[in-house]
């Protein structure tokens, strides 16, 4: 979660940070302060988010890596190098 509340009409460089170390650096704070378990349903309630959407992000992740493994690991002559 970023360090700041995201206002359309003021965005702030702070309301753009996503990740944890930065949001640290940023705003001088501690990691924790800016995790929530997404096991949790208020977690999922506090960021307007369902089981059903959570699913299918973790899906597509999952999905992803697996390509990116695929490809990273074709030997060179069929990776095109």
């Amino acid at each position: 979660m970023a360090p700041e509340v995201w206002d359309a009409s003021n965005p702030t460089r702070g309301s753009l940070i996503n990740n944890i170390s930065a949001s640290v650096r940023g705003g001088k704070t501690g990691g924790t302060d800016h995790l929530l378990p997404l096991c949790l349903p208020e977690t999922l309630s506090i960021l307007d988010l369902d089981e059903d959407i959570l699913t299918k992000l973790c899906r597509w992740g999952t999905g992803y890596v697996a390509h990116v493994l695929r490809e990273t690991r074709r030997p060179s002559s069929t990776a095109g190098l």
